[in-house]
């Protein structure tokens, strides 16, 4: 009996262990980590802020903290991502997320959390931008492009993951126990990949860009903004960022507002999330048959058509409950196909930089996302009014979501580049 258990332990360790599967699974808990990171401070924001003697608007203004700092943590980095490697980018960065996840848990003071939110941020920013490009590397190295959008998929449901688990378990664990434990939580998971990645991932080398400095590297971006059909497929990433940051961080607020508690709410976000990560996997079989932009445009639209459904009828909690399954299904539809586009519109010696670029810009995406919805919501005694406001938020982000669909329709796919 020992014999059999020994025997199909050691089929299993040689079919998961340095296999694609090992691969794809390590970077969607990555993202998993990083958007979970993201989420649950809304909720958490009451409790943070009695723990640390802060005001409601600085405790909120560490989403905006965190969401500012990977993207400048993506920006900086690029530069010499191609240099460094990914695989080495991706533990170093992925040991200092951890830290830093730990030490928001142990946060003393204002200052001290501020301090370490930073820090993780720049972390996070680093781990985005190398997880993207090191599926490019991945793939191409193996010439198998045709399965980088299907892979863009599997690693972008890590985001959807974190609105399915991240979300309402941080919700119960800040409530059940300490929002600190569900910091340290994450800190631990981070600790658990980190051991996984180094033992079980295959290490890809990346072909190593010769650069002439960092500065003149830096400066490189601007390449990118002069080439107009890579300047479209930037703002594609921003405008995504902008709409799905934004209604992430301020509906659950919205939706306890109309008299539901936090155990309602997990199970709203934990049964919508489930449909959008079984989607957001699927992507990719989805770009096989219809092609990136047409996928793109007809998830575009859903989402749009999803939004203004759920602000514009009377609130009904089963109603709601469907169409944000339906608006979370089109958001994680859309976005495995858009980071494959972004791989395969530049060479391997750019990809990094050029993954680091749309790191940073989805990131100000969120932050100005963020930023423009509290504002229109900001200052309102009156529930009703409140609610109002969120209306004409969500509208808001309706016609941003229609402006990155006309922009869609004049970006071109280019084929695969060589490693």
């Amino acid at each position: 009996m020992s014999i059999r258990i020994d025997s199909a332990n050691d089929d299993l360790k040689s079919t998961f262990i340095k296999s694609e599967k090992a691969f794809s699974l390590s970077l969607c808990l990555i993202m998993f980590l990083i958007y979970s990171e993201n989420f649950i401070i809304a909720p958490l924001i009451s409790e943070i802020s009695t723990s640390l003697n802060m005001s409601m608007q600085l405790s909120a203004n560490l989403v905006t903290a965190y969401t500012l700092s990977v993207g400048i943590g993506a920006l900086l980095y690029g530069p010499i991502s191609d240099s460094i490697g990914r695989y080495k980018s991706i533990c170093i960065s992925l040991a200092g997320f951890s830290v830093c996840t730990f030490f928001c848990g142990a946060a003393w003071d204002a200052g001290s959390m501020y301090i370490f939110r930073i820090l993780c941020g720049l972390f996070a920013g680093i781990l985005t931008s190398n997880s993207f490009a090191y599926v490019g590397d991945y793939y191409i190295s193996k010439k198998n492009h045709q399965s980088i959008p299907v892979a863009m998929g599997k690693v972008m449901s890590g985001m959807f993951a974190a609105i399915v688990v991240g979300v309402p378990l941080g919700i119960l664990v800040g409530h059940l126990s300490s929002w600190r434990t569900a910091f340290v939580c994450l800190s631990i998971l981070s600790v658990i990949l980190l051991i996984f990645i180094l033992v079980g991932v295959e290490h890809v080398k990346s072909i190593r860009a010769q650069t002439s400095g960092y500065l003149s590297s830096l400066a490189g971006y601007f390449k990118f903004l002069s080439n107009l059909n890579l300047s479209k497929i930037t703002a594609l990433f921003f405008s995504f960022q902008f709409v799905v940051t934004a209604f992430a961080t301020f509906s659950p607020l919205w939706i306890i507002r109309h008299g539901y508690d936090l155990l309602t709410l997990s199970i709203i976000y934990g049964v919508t999330g489930f449909v959008s990560v079984f989607i957001s996997m699927k992507s990719g079989y989805f770009v096989k048959k219809f092609g990136i932009t047409k996928t793109f445009l007809i998830s575009n639209i859903l989402v749009m058509l999803a939004l203004i459904f759920i602000v514009s009828i009377t609130f009904n909690i089963f109603v709601v409950t469907t169409l944000i399954a339906i608006y979370l299904s089109c958001i994680s539809l859309r976005m495995g196909p858009l980071q494959a586009l972004s791989v395969a519109s530049v060479d391997a010696m750019e990809r990094g930089r050029y993954s680091s670029f749309n790191s940073f810009a989805m990131q100000m995406g969120s932050s100005f996302g963020v930023a423009l919805f509290s504002l229109m919501i900001a200052n309102q005694q009156q529930e009703q009014a409140a609610g109002l406001n969120f209306d004409a938020a969500v509208y808001f982000l309706v016609g941003v979501t229609a402006i990155s669909t006309l922009i869609a329709l004049f970006v071109k796919s280019p084929s695969p580049k060589a490693a």
